[in-house]
């Protein structure tokens, strides 16, 4: 992809696909809740896009985060110390929270 993606806020984070024994480096974007913006709560992030094949060695996908990554115009923040489990049925479309306590950027998920 020679294009760079403009998403709002963006995070790389690393999905495991249970059912597969697989890697997505998946990508989240900043997506508020509905009505008026309230600063005192956690940033919303709502997945938009992660690799469809998925990487069998985590150390693999990875380097598939980063590339991922890079591939985002400014800048995307990578959380990637923690693995998002999935079952591997359908789209994995999520909504997580971005939670920066720790100093590094961490998906939650709800």
């Amino acid at each position: 992809m020679s294009e760079k993606l403009v998403l709002i806020n963006p995070v790389v984070a690393m999905l495991f696909n249970n059912k597969e024994q697989k890697w997505h480096p998946i990508v989240f974007s900043a997506s508020p809740y509905p009505g008026v913006p309230d600063p005192t709560k956690a940033t919303r992030m709502k997945s938009r896009a992660h690799h469809t094949v998925g990487y069998e060695e985590r150390e693999v996908a990875l380097v598939g985060a980063h590339a991922l990554a890079d591939q985002i115009e400014g800048s995307a923040e990578l959380s990637v110390d923690d693995d998002i489990q999935w079952d591997g049925e359908g789209v994995p479309a999520l909504i997580a929270h971005l939670d920066r306590t720790s100093g590094k950027p961490r998906l939650i998920l709800l």
